[in-house]
């Protein structure tokens, strides 16, 4: 059978696209998934990612416009599907204060109407006496109303919306070539499909396709190393008491997600990643060197927190040196268009990738100026 659009990868900017594209009137739209179609190979698995709006990669004020209207469209899809995909949150950044990073938090969040975004560690402190320690040198920057997001929730129900649709989800067919031409051909494994237009949102393994069609995008594959930490007192870590809480000195990247994805269970972990080649994303265990840091970092900042993680779950990565995604045109051809590098962001702007992705692939106007986010040449 021939499609309107095919869409390359069911993780969560596809499936907003594929409902995007329902939801513009498109009937014969085909969304395909190498894997399950709720696998967790890729990016979009597990139940926290962080919305938030005071840092932006490379401090784009675009991508925090991006945030805003996705906090939007997140509700209307909470409204529409009738279930729970986010909760509220607050969103604590700490460091020293000297850190360039905060300063930058402190100013978009004042830009932004937040008046007084700016704690210092004994008002941290006494905030969260059950929960953190912070030194004297160190501030807080306080991001308030912000959302954890379910990832796992908000594909399915981008998926179950986009079949009650008509769309048609086919897990378990690996793409492995896409022929460009006024009708394109997606061959997979399991036989091949036509197409007048299609979009690739295959997250890390969108450069090994795009490369196919004559494109080397400036991306790189690498391992997350993400780990859960058992608490004294679980009621200490409700996102109702204790919020998400970044540590940024300018070097060390050190996130903590509050009790939500495991009972008893806080997920802290340090930004490390580890190159490695998609189909490898298995090879190794995890490193020694991140186990240590986070163990440190707990027992400096943290309080009523195991120091021996409880679970290791990686997670695969693509993303440019700027951490600025891509989403634009194949260059020569204008029917196949894509979103690559959307690891570290693009969970939290997925509802704006897939209108984006629709208006371009429909060729209507663009909600947002994608200049920044266009297709160059990039230094790794």
């Amino acid at each position: 059978m021939d499609y309107d659009v095919i869409v390359v990868g069911a993780g969560v900017e596809g499936s907003s696209t594929a409902y995007q594209l329902i939801k513009n009137g498109i009937r014969r739209v085909l969304l395909l998934e190498q894997f399950h179609a709720l696998h967790t190979r890729g990016s979009s698995h597990g139940e926290s990612r962080l919305l938030r709006k005071a840092l932006a990669p490379n401090n784009l004020r675009v991508f925090s416009k991006m945030v805003t209207v996705s906090l939007g469209m997140f509700d209307e899809l909470q409204s529409e599907s009738g279930k729970e995909i986010y909760c509220p949150s607050d969103h604590l950044y700490i460091g020293s204060k000297t850190n360039t990073e905060l300063k930058i938090a402190a100013s978009n969040l004042l830009r932004n109407g937040i008046t007084k975004p700016i704690l210092s560690a004994k008002q941290v402190n006494q905030r969260y006496n059950s929960q953190l320690c912070l030194p004297d040198d160190f501030i807080g920057v306080l991001e308030p109303d912000m959302m954890i997001i379910n990832i796992v929730k908000v594909v399915t129900q981008y998926q179950k919306l986009f079949m009650r649709g008509g769309g048609v989800l086919l897990d378990n067919h690996c793409v492995t070539d896409i022929v460009p031409g006024d009708r394109v051909i997606v061959r997979t494994n399991k036989g091949d499909f036509i197409s007048r237009k299609v979009v690739i949102t295959a997250g890390a393994w969108a450069p090994k396709l795009i490369s196919k069609l004559g494109v080397q995008l400036p991306i790189k594959t690498l391992r997350a190393e993400v780990f859960y930490w058992k608490v004294e007192n679980p009621k200490h870590f409700k996102p109702e008491v204790f919020p998400c809480v970044a540590f940024e000195d300018g070097k060390e990247h050190f996130y903590i997600f509050p009790e939500i994805e495991y009972p008893g269970l806080l997920k802290v972990y340090h930004r490390t990643y580890r190159d490695i080649e998609v189909d490898n994303r298995d090879e190794g265990g995890a490193g020694p060197e991140s186990v240590e840091k986070v163990v440190q970092f707990i027992k400096t900042y943290l309080r009523g927190v195991a120091t021996t993680p409880a679970i290791f779950e990686p997670c695969v990565y693509s993303m440019t040196d700027g951490r600025i995604p891509i989403i634009d045109h194949v260059p020569l051809y204008p029917n196949i268009v894509f979103a690559a590098g959307m690891s570290g962001n693009g969970a939290m702007i997925a509802p704006v990738v897939g209108l984006l992705l629709t208006e371009l692939t429909l060729n209507k106007p663009l909600s947002f100026d994608l200049t920044s986010f266009r297709t160059k040449k990039s230094k790794l």
